[in-house]
This record gives structure tokens, sequence and C-alpha cells, in this order.
């Protein structure tokens, strides 16, 4: 995995998602007790995810939590995304599909 905020929130709330993650298309960063970390990823067996969740001070073995919402389309994914979310995400994306 290559974010490390991202590794530790799915495994230290055992989260459980039917294939490894392939690639990372958008993040919103959060912060240690404070804003929710978002994310939308892209599962190597051809599904979509949306990830979010959120740790005290301490860092996301203490107190965290987590979920993932796992869709057959990156759109699907897209609509599980809280609106206040929605927005931002759709934008980290398309900033990265522009990028060489």
């Amino acid at each position: 995995m290559f974010d490390g905020d991202l590794a530790d929130a799915l495994s230290n709330n055992d989260v459980p998602l039917p294939s490894p993650i392939a690639e990372i298309l958008a993040t919103i960063e959060g912060e240690n007790d404070g804003a929710d970390w978002h994310w939308i990823v892209r599962l190597e067996d051809g599904q979509h995810a949306y990830i979010s969740g959120g740790c005290d001070f301490t860092g996301w073995d203490c107190q965290s939590n987590c979920e993932a919402f796992v869709e057959p389309t990156l759109e699907d994914a897209f609509r599980q995304v809280p609106e206040a979310y929605r927005e931002e995400l759709r934008a980290d994306y398309a900033k990265h599909r522009r990028s060489p």
C-alpha cells in the first residue's frame, strides 16, 4: 500500500475489501484528532470504493474508525461520498487525471 494513513485506517479497523487496492484515485487529507480522511480507490478486481476514517491524536492504532463502500463503478463510489466532500474529492480526482 502506498498511503500510510489508508493502510493504517484499514488494518487497525479490520475493514475487509474484496481485493487489494490497485490505485488511489482521489484523497482528502485529514488530521489526527481533527477532520477525517476520505479516499476514492480502484481495487485490483476492477471495482471501486469510497473509504473514510479518522483517528485521535495518538494515531490509528488507538481510537480510530474507518468504513468502506465498495461499488462496481467509479461513479457509484462517488455517489457514496457525503455531499459535503464530494466536490473536493472530484476535484482531486480531476487534478490527478490531468497530471502526466
